[in-house]
């Protein structure tokens, strides 16, 4: 059954739940944002949960940082009142094979989006990256079914969670980069 994934868009009435999807949207974490904007991280966690009821501070460095407007973050309204709706593909696995079960709606634009999966795999819907590497979470393609594994480093090399040694019966999609819970999405047949 093809579905459209569509994130809450014109219902999201706060600054902190507008920063949540675009933070969701980027894959930044709080504490990440924080960092980046120079912010502490109990400022940036009091914006998200909607604790300041007017914020000024450093808005237009997180717009920066996250590429959203100011306009959209403080209102919730975009540009010229244009929408500027985004489409992506969303992937699961069908009858053995990784193929596209729908799309998904989104007024953020994702960076690199030429390099990204949206998945629907779990409870969440799965943002990967396939040109990212490093520490992390990572999901697998095996036995038809999806795989998540835990790439660490350290000294002695790279060590895998859950997996004794990977082999070509393990199809890598990607380096999970972001979560949406499904509470943040909306279904609509296609």
């Amino acid at each position: 059954m093809a579905v459209t994934h569509e994130l809450k868009g014109d219902k999201m009435n706060t600054i902190g739940e507008r920063l949540q999807e675009a933070m969701l949207m980027r894959g930044i974490k709080a504490s990440d944002l924080a960092k980046r904007s120079g912010l502490s991280r109990g400022h940036v966690s009091n914006l998200i949960k909607d604790r300041i009821k007017h914020p000024r501070k450093n808005l237009s460095d997180i717009c920066r940082i996250l590429n959203i407007s100011e306009l959209w973050l403080t209102y919730g309204v975009h540009e010229n009142d244009v929408n500027n709706i985004q489409s992506y593909n969303v992937f699961s696995i069908v009858e053995s094979e990784l193929r596209i079960v729908g799309v998904w709606l989104s007024d953020l634009k994702m960076s690199d989006s030429n390099y990204i999966y949206i998945l629907d795999c779990d409870d969440n819907i799965n943002v990967l990256s396939k040109n990212e590497l490093g520490e992390g979470a990572y999901l697998f393609i095996k036995d038809k079914g999806f795989f998540r594994s835990f790439r660490t480093e350290d000294l002695h090399g790279i060590k895998w969670s859950n997996i004794e040694f990977i082999d070509s019966s393990y199809k890598l999609l990607g380096k999970v980069i972001g979560l949406i819970p499904r509470s943040f999405v909306q279904y609509k047949k296609l």
